[in-house]
């Protein structure tokens, strides 16, 4: 089991996932974007599925190196990423098994072929920062944002207030970039119960018989998502 994480993600909470039993994997830093973000998982990776990733083709090198070997295909996108958004956000779609959710005006087109190559239904929102917004749970979904809530139309969702998340140089972060999720089980990068919607989210997991795990005891905080992976036999 892989998980790509910040390259700047501290070491205890990579030693967390560690014990876990993940294979830690670090980003690289992407030149040209904001500082804040080029570093960030959901900004230069794109998962599919627990054995495909798209990336940004400038890491792509990096990426085959490593995971190749477990089973993993790693496609290069054709989007080269720069600022401002919404040129930054090309691999920042949210997929699980059966949904792909992204502003897919902005969708790198290597990631679009690989939705409908896997028949996921796709949901069109406004937000280009897809992943960034989205915390998939077992069977639902988690956000702060207003238009990807109302998108998901009648599916099992929940919809807290905006903030709360640090950022660097950022009013805030978003709940998507500080968690990620696999086979049934959230890592939380920090301590959800200081969101003041603890109660709401602590609710809606244990309906979702979602568990979750907090890899620190600070303040959530944003590093753009927990990228999970599980390849082939060696992976």
């Amino acid at each position: 089991m892989i998980c790509i994480h910040d390259q700047r993600l501290p070491e205890h909470m990579v030693e967390k996932l560690r014990l876990a039993g993940f294979f830690p994997v670090r980003t690289l830093d992407l030149p040209g974007l904001s500082s804040s973000i080029s570093t960030h998982p959901d900004i230069q990776v794109c998962k599919i599925s627990d054995q495909l990733i798209v990336v940004e083709p400038s890491t792509y090198d990096y990426y085959k190196n490593i995971l190749q070997s477990y089973g993993i295909i790693v496609r290069p996108g054709r989007s080269i990423l720069q600022e401002p958004y919404p040129k930054d956000s090309a691999y920042n779609l949210a997929a699980n098994e059966s949904l792909a959710i992204h502003n897919f005006r902005f969708t790198d087109s290597q990631i679009s072929q690989a939705v409908d190559d896997l028949g996921l239904e796709k949901i069109s929102v406004n937000q280009g920062y897809g992943k960034c917004n989205i915390l998939f749970t077992k069977t639902g979904l988690i956000t702060s944002d207003q238009g990807i809530y109302k998108a998901l139309g009648p599916r099992k969702k929940l919809l807290i207030r905006p903030g709360f998340i640090d950022l660097e140089d950022y009013t805030y972060g978003f709940i998507g970039g500080a968690s990620g999720f696999f086979k049934g089980k959230l890592y939380f990068l920090g301590d959800p119960s200081l969101h003041p919607d603890f109660p709401l989210i602590e609710k809606f997991l244990q309906e979702d018989q979602t568990s979750y795990s907090s890899l620190s005891s600070d303040p959530l905080r944003d590093y753009g998502t927990l990228i999970f992976l599980q390849g082939g036999i060696n992976g």
